[in-house]
């Protein structure tokens, strides 16, 4: 069972990393880039749930929370753009509720990583992994406060924490691929220069498309008038 779990986790994972690129490809709000999103977020959510069950299979707390990060990233991001679901506001209360449990979670993970006898996790980890990781979902927590008082069409909230969301997903996966698991690819790419690449070209992609969306007026504009048209 757990080897066709694993087979159907990398299955998933795979397709949520060729999904996310066509996303980043086409043009932002079209068909293509909706239905490629849609992948995306589906391939993503379930790659992160099966890999909480297959880390607590084997008592990896960072990758257990990775994947509740990782669920948590994408499912508000797909959200963030969906304006039927923000006129709810049970919906962004339970959100913030996640983050700030998966940040606990996280902190707590490092004091007892700190405290134990090798100052190091299970797989060999420092407690300062897991304190980025608990800050990013309390970055988290302060957009999700955030967003429940923002008003309501108020486009720009809300485009901002889909890109920066979908941004730091298709990160952690590109980085657990390439740099958490760069036994599976031939020794000659086992490399520190060609296992970064991709993990640095996703990262500068979607920091592109963030200050894009922070301060392009054009691409705003036509943005901010399909997310209103949708909130109708």
């Amino acid at each position: 069972m757990v080897s066709l779990l694993l087979v159907f986790h990398i299955t998933v994972a795979t397709t949520g990393m060729l999904s996310g690129v066509a996303a980043m490809m086409f043009a932002k709000g079209s068909p293509k880039h909706r239905a490629s999103g849609k992948v995306f977020a589906i391939s993503m959510i379930l790659m992160g749930l099966t890999a909480m069950y297959l880390a607590a299979l084997k008592s990896i707390m960072l990758s257990v929370l990775g994947g509740a990060l990782m669920v948590y990233l994408v499912a508000t991001a797909w959200l963030a753009v969906k304006p039927q679901w923000q006129k709810m506001p049970f919906v962004g209360l339970t959100a913030l509720l996640c983050s700030l449990l998966i940040g606990f979670g996280y902190f707590y993970a490092g004091m007892a990583t700190a405290g134990s006898e090798s100052g190091l996790s299970k797989d060999g980890l420092p407690p300062s992994v897991f304190y980025f990781f608990g800050c990013v979902s309390l970055i988290a927590v302060a957009c999700d406060i955030k967003r429940l008082f923002a008003q309501k069409n108020h486009f720009s909230p809300h485009i901002i924490q889909h890109v920066w969301r979908i941004g730091f997903a298709m990160f952690m996966a590109t980085a657990s691929l390439f740099l958490g698991q760069s036994q599976v690819f031939p020794a000659a790419m086992q490399t520190m220069a060609l296992l970064m690449s991709p993990v640095l070209s996703v990262m500068l992609f979607f920091v592109f498309w963030l200050i894009k969306v922070s301060i392009g007026r054009r691409f705003n504009i036509k943005m901010r008038s399909r997310f209103i048209k949708a909130s109708a």
